[in-house]
C-alpha cells in the first residue's frame, strides 16, 4: 500500500485504501486475506470531518495529513518521529505545523484512527 519511499501520505492509492478500510466493515470483501480492522465507519463521518475541520489559513483539508489531525482530534503526531527512521510523519508536509484547529467530532477512536493510517501509509504495525 505505501510507496517505496516510505511515505504512502503522497501516493493517492495508499490514502484511498486508508479511507476504504475507516469505511468498510468486516462483512466487505477485501483484496487482502486477513485485512479486516476494527473502523467501520459512515461515509457521512468522513464527509463531516472534511466538511467542518477548520485550520489556521486553511478553507479546507489539503492533505491527509491533516484529516489524520482532524479524525484523530490531536495534532501530536506532526511532532513525532516515525520509528526506525529520522523523519516526521508525514514528512513531505513538515514545514508547515499547526498549533491549534477545530472539529466536529465525529467519535472516532483514536488508536483505530492510528492504526489505520500507519499500516496503510506507512506500513507499520497492523489493523488488528
Amino acid at each position: 500500500m505505501y510507496s517505496s519511499s516510505g511515505d504512502g501520505s503522497i501516493i493517492e492509492a495508499a490514502v484511498a485504501g486508508f479511507v476504504y478500510d475507516l469505511v468498510d466493515d468486516d462483512d466487505t470483501p477485501d483484496s487482502l486475506s486477513g485485512d479486516d480492522d476494527d473502523a467501520a465507519y459512515s461515509l457521512a463521518a468522513i464527509g463531516n470531518i472534511l466538511a467542518t475541520c477548520d485550520m489556521p489559513g486553511k478553507s479546507q483539508i489539503d492533505g491527509i495529513d491533516r484529516f489524520v489531525y482532524c479524525a484523530e482530534e490531536t495534532l501530536a503526531m506532526q511532532d513525532s518521529i516515525n520509528p526506525g527512521t529520522s523523519d516526521y510523519w508525514f514528512a513531505s508536509r513538515r514545514p508547515t505545523t499547526f498549533s491549534s484547529f477545530s472539529v466536529t467530532s465525529q467519535g472516532m477512536d483514536l488508536s483505530i484512527v492510528r492504526r489505520t493510517w500507519k499500516y496503510n501509509l506507512f506500513n507499520q504495525g497492523s489493523l488488528k
